[in-house]
């Protein structure tokens, strides 16, 4: 195992040397994606690429789109697309060196720092990031060409205080409520967004949801029923719109009993319902 992942290493160096990309880390990762794609047949295969917020996957999934399109007469790259996918590849955390390297790519655009307290002080950023791109970016930004380690000790304090810059967890510290599939109570819920969820059926559960005020539903194909809305008093808003297996007359008949300042379909044929 260990032989085989420092071959992949040494490949993905290599390659970025080679074919630089300005992605780092990207060659690394790009290798599990092409393993992937080389098991399946020439017929259309649908790759999910999945991360945690801001590890990277719309930037990797771009970078492999440019450089794996050169062998076809037409392409185009979709940022937003909802599918069912037939396999799964995961976007991992930067580690720490390549951290570093992005983050002196932000900091330090012009070179990189020699003096070995500001290097500690950029470790201890990289450190507190936990190999997140978009926040190594963001940092970078922030502390860009402190020329003093003080400085930057000083800013990058200020940084960790600001409540617009969020702080990304842990895995282990949200692990236990992941593994807590015990019902939950959902009188404070007030806004539900479940889009193009292609494996749902039913909802059934929003009905006792009494503070709700928006469900979105759109696109979920799947969906046969939609939650008893009688219930919920305060809805300003439900949209099932392409929900292709609801019926508009059966959905028409569940709200006329509602008041007349309840909801009303804002377009004829639309399914989507607004106060």
């Amino acid at each position: 195992m260990f032989d085989s992942e420092l071959v992949d290493e040494i490949v993905a160096d290599v390659r970025e040397k080679l074919y630089p990309t300005g992605t780092i880390g990207f060659y690394s990762r790009f290798l599990g994606i092409e393993n992937l794609l080389r098991k399946q047949s020439h017929d259309i295969y649908r790759l999910g690429v999945w991360g945690t917020p801001g590890v990277g996957k719309t930037t990797i999934a771009q970078t492999a789109f440019n450089l794996m399109s050169q062998d076809f007469e037409a392409h185009c790259f979709l940022e937003d697309f909802h599918c069912q996918v037939q396999g799964f590849f995961e976007v991992t955390s930067l580690n720490k060196k390549e951290g570093l390297q992005l983050f002196n790519q932000f900091a330090f655009p012009e070179k990189e720092p020699s003096d070995s307290n500001l290097v500690e002080v950029s470790k201890k950023v990289v450190e507190y990031a936990n190999g997140n791109r978009a926040a190594l970016c963001s940092y970078g930004r922030a502390l860009k060409e402190r020329a003093k380690p003080e400085e930057m000790e000083v800013e990058f304090e200020k940084i960790k205080q600001n409540s617009h810059i969020a702080r990304m967890w842990e895995p282990s510290s949200i692990k236990p409520l992941l593994e807590d599939d015990e019902p939950k109570s959902l009188a404070k819920l007030k806004i539900i967004n479940l889009s193009h969820s292609q494996k749902l059926v039913e909802v059934d559960e929003l009905s006792r949801a009494c503070s709700l005020k928006e469900i979105v539903l759109k696109g979920c194909t799947t969906l046969e029923r939609t939650p008893r809305i009688d219930q919920l008093k305060n809805l300003e808003l439900l949209d099932l719109s392409c929900c292709t297996r609801i019926k508009r007359t059966e959905l028409i008949e569940m709200i006329k009993p509602l008041d007349t300042g309840g909801l009303r379909e804002i377009e004829s044929g639309s399914m989507v319902f607004s106060t």
